[in-house]
């Protein structure tokens, strides 16, 4: 059975380096995040109804990736932050599993990236005065969650480190 390692938390905080480096350490495809691909080719701004199509194309990535994986498959982002991003921009945060994103699998586990590292500027980042804020929303969510979570702070050689003494550690 795969094991899924998803990869979450605010912008600019190293997940998809860290996804790609864990894809690599463990010979595992890494599912890139939908998100980036849908609204670097929206053509127009994104709205609250844009979050359904990203949490579906996600959810196809996923389960396209998941069907030749081995033992493991890394996933970068998930519905976590859509929920987070949706509650954000749009309303007061509703803690809930998943919110509303359709059929969700059980990671084996969760990597939450602290914002920790310096921001990097990107035409899509929106926040880069709220990651501490929004990594304490992150954390309230994952409570919800019924899987462990790994809390990932320092360079990304710590992050390594940190993961591979939890999921691998003869690794």
């Amino acid at each position: 059975m795969t094991k899924i390692l998803v990869v979450t938390g605010p912008e600019s905080t190293g997940k998809s380096v860290l996804a790609e480096a864990l894809g690599q350490a463990l010979h595992a495809p890494v599912v890139p995040e939908f998100a980036r691909y849908y609204l670097q080719h929206l053509n127009r701004p994104y709205g609250q109804a844009d979050l359904q199509t990203i949490a579906r194309g996600q959810s196809l990535w996923i389960a396209h990736h998941r069907a030749t994986a081995g033992e493991w498959l890394v996933v970068d982002t998930d519905w976590t932050v859509l929920q987070v991003w949706e509650s954000y921009k749009y309303k007061p945060l509703r803690y809930c599993w998943p919110k509303g994103y359709g059929a969700v699998e059980t990671p084996y586990r969760y990597l939450l990236c602290a914002p920790d590292f310096p921001w990097a500027p990107d035409p899509l980042r929106e926040h880069p005065e709220a990651r501490a804020e929004l990594f304490g929303w992150y954390q309230k969510v994952l409570l919800q969650v019924p899987c462990p979570t790994l809390v990932l702070y320092g360079s990304m050689e710590e992050r390594l480190s940190a993961v591979r003494k939890v999921i691998k550690p003869d690794w």
